[in-house]
């Protein structure tokens, strides 16, 4: 059984702990979080190990590996307190603030023979894969959209960490990084960027990114204040691809000479998660799946986007 340590103990390491409950391969071994009565209802909850500190967690021999799911913010901070203490890391997207902290990240984990890779989900799943290879099947690519959409700022409520530049909020690090990723990784760097969005207070409430390629553009739509839906359209001379809710889809659908449908019943954290074991188990330092240079690569798509918009967080500033 590989024994993880989560570093954080919020809305999304509890998603993960309730499907790691039912694996035979992983298990929460242990929580840290920065409030500590958080960590003893999360650990009561999944029989984990609750430390008060930080330190002691990353010094706990019994530690094959940590998941870090804290804000956005503080994900840099905390890969290098992992790999100072010779703990891989997996870390949740978006992996760094920008590029430059993700190389920072993979140059200080190969200094010290650390594993360490972002927890892009998406990519553990079969689904996506045939996406890809369903490309060659519908003929030259003629037009790709994607959307990623929901409500999570209105006049009624927001969400802090969506509201917070601090907090490296916003709709692109938060649910863009699925959708560009995405792209990266099914037609590679795009020739062209064109990003426009609306910001306001420091952070990006919503946007509409073009990449441009040769013979083709994918227009991303996202939004954290409004919902115009998740998926992925892929049209070609010969037929259509819809991978709806693309970044966790467990149905891919092939549209040609007859309609085709691909699904994956597998738990796709516990897939990944079993991944990322195997990978740390093998004594690799990186991932072969979310590789760091797509990683690396994604960031720089998302400082540009940035750029873009005119849009620094106050770390940058």
């Amino acid at each position: 059984m590989f024994n993880w340590c989560f570093i954080g103990a919020g809305k999304i390491a509890d998603i993960v702990a309730k499907d790691m409950v039912e694996s035979k391969i992983n298990r929460v071994f242990s929580v840290w979080n920065r409030t500590y009565e958080k960590s003893i209802k999360f650990a009561e909850k999944y029989h984990a190990k609750v430390y008060k500190n930080v330190e002691e967690a990353l010094n706990d021999p019994l530690v094959d590996g940590v998941y870090i799911a804290l804000t956005n913010d503080l994900h840099f901070e905390y890969m290098k307190k992992c790999i100072e203490h010779h703990k891989p890391v997996l870390c949740e997207k978006p992996f760094t603030m920008n590029k430059k902290e993700a190389i920072e990240i993979f140059e200080l984990a190969k200094k010290n023979a650390v594993y360490v890779s972002e927890a892009m989900w998406t990519w553990h799943n079969k689904c996506a894969y045939q996406v890809k290879d369903w490309l060659k099947d519908i003929g030259p690519i003629k037009e790709v959209e994607c959307a990623f959409s929901f409500i999570g700022v209105s006049k009624e409520f927001a969400i802090e960490r969506l509201i917070n530049p601090n907090m490296l909020g916003g709709a692109l690090l938060d649910i863009g990084v699925y959708g560009l990723r995405y792209s990266l990784e099914l037609f590679g760097m795009p020739k062209k960027i064109r990003c426009s969005g609306d910001v306001s207070s420091g952070v990006d409430l919503n946007e509409e990114i073009l990449f441009i390629y040769d013979e083709f553009t994918v227009k991303h739509s996202f939004a954290v204040d409004q919902d115009f839906g998740i998926y992925y359209r892929i049209k070609g001379e010969r037929g259509f691809i819809d991978a709806p809710s693309f970044h966790a889809t467990n149905e891919v659908i092939l549209k040609k000479e007859k309609r085709v449908v691909i699904k994956d019943k597998n738990n796709l954290y516990e897939t990944q998660f079993a991944n990322v074991a195997k990978e740390i188990q093998d004594g690799l330092l990186e991932s072969r799946i979310i590789t760091k240079e797509k990683t690396i690569l994604c960031m720089e798509l998302m400082d540009e986007c940035r750029r873009q918009m005119g849009l620094l967080f106050p770390k940058e500033k």
